[in-house]
Parts: structure tokens; sequence; C-alpha cells
């Protein structure tokens, strides 16, 4: 069933990712007659160095631009982040008056022993190679960056610091998903964010399958059927209403 209203939804990837991670829920929701964009973050899709050229605001307002394109054109907005994208997207709810956010494996509070040590050790290591997920076949490898940047790794973490502080400010409707045994972002940051909203309308849903690139892969089909239905609802609402 379509969407019968003037509907949009920026998607927006994780830290060190890319587009391609949201692609295929971009063109399911795109099937819908919904409006959809998917912004690649600053210092992404190129080379991992270029990351320690950009801010976490430049990151949010890459974001905001992709909201104000879109709000020209529909009636209501949905805020959808993977990762990183899904602090972001909180981070932004209230502001961007969305009609819903949904956070896929979205982390809020992360390794803040890091924080700390970052400068220390930053004069000595700049960049931080990546564990491989061996719960990510070989085919749904992304096409993001192999490593993080310690530059960018300290924004990461003020991003975090600063979503921490408007969690409470939430209050449209969300849709929490996690992978129960996610060994990048914890699951326990998903039940965090679930008690800390002050959303009357929340859900959270757990997925069996070990992974964080929860939207390719196994847990593929039923990220998309769960987020298609979240939204179909909650524009029938608002039509009816």
């Amino acid at each position: 069933m379509a969407v019968d209203k003037s509907t949009g939804c920026v998607l927006i990837h994780g830290y060190t990712g890319t587009t391609w991670a949201l692609e295929s829920l971009g063109e399911r929701l795109a099937e819908l007659g919904i409006r959809v964009e998917i912004p690649l973050l600053p210092g992404h899709g190129t080379r991992p160095e270029d990351l320690d050229s950009v801010s976490w605001q430049d990151w949010v307002a890459c974001v905001q631009d992709a909201i104000r394109s879109l709000k020209t054109s529909c009636d209501e907005l949905f805020l959808i982040g993977l990762s990183m994208g899904g602090t972001i997207a909180l981070l932004l709810a209230q502001e961007s008056d969305a009609r819903g956010v949904i956070c896929l494996s979205a982390p809020i509070n992360m390794k803040q022993w890091l924080r700390p040590i970052l400068p220390v050790i930053r004069p000595f290591i700049r960049e931080w190679k990546k564990k491989r997920d061996p719960a990510v076949h070989e085919q749904f490898i992304e096409t993001g960056y192999d490593r993080y940047t310690l530059s960018s790794l300290t924004e990461f973490l003020k991003l975090l610091k600063e979503s921490r502080k408007r969690l409470q400010t939430v209050t449209c409707p969300i849709l929490i998903m996690h992978a129960r045994e996610d060994r990048t972002v914890p699951s326990k940051n998903a039940e965090r964010i679930y008690r800390s909203v002050h959303s009357e309308v929340k859900e959270l849903y757990f997925l069996d399958h070990p992974a964080h690139m929860i939207t390719r892969g196994e847990n593929q089909p039923c990220v998309e059927n769960k987020v298609l239905d979240f939204i179909q609802k909650l524009s029938i609402q608002s039509i009816d209403g």
C-alpha cells in the first residue's frame, strides 16, 4: 500500500560508512512514493584522511541541508539513521519537527574512556584499524573506510555527548532496532535510547542475527519491512486525523 500523503525521509549513514548501506531501504521507500534523501556526510566516500578536516557540526549541517530540501516539497518528514546516522537523527528530531525517527544500530554512549587519552596518543597514532565483523559476509562488505582517524573519532565522541543531552527532548514516535549481539555498538545503547526519550509512541525491536549493519544481509528484509510498516501506520494516522 502506497503512502497517500507527501512524505519525505532523510536516510543518514554511519561513521566511516557510505550511502550504500541505506540505498536498498531508500529504493523500497521510493517505491511507495516517498521522497528520499541520502546525503553523503562530509569527509566520507573519498579517503580516511579527509575525515580529519571535518567536525561533528559539519555532519549535522549536512543532514540539516537535506531536511530543508525535503521540507520544501513534503508535508511530513521522517529521519532514519544507521549507526552514527541514528545518533544524528536523535539530535535533530525536535528541531526538524520530524513525524517520526528510526534508529538502526545507533550508539549513544561508546567507550568514553577513550576521550581523555585521545589527545595523548594522537601525536603517535593517527589511525585506528577496524576489526572486521565476522557476522558480515563478503558480499555485504560496505565500500566505506577500513579505519578510523583519531581526529574524527574525537568528533564522533563529541557528537555522542551532544546527542545524549537532547535525548529527553525527543517526543515524536520512534522505532529503535538493534541486533542483540552487535559487536560494534552494544545493544544496551538501544535500551538507553528507549528509556530516555519522552515519546508516547516508541518501539524497541531486537534482531537475532548478530551484525551491526542491519540494513544489509540476513537482517535486511526484517528491517526494511518494519521501517516501512512504521512509516505507513504513522502516515495513515496523520491523514485520518
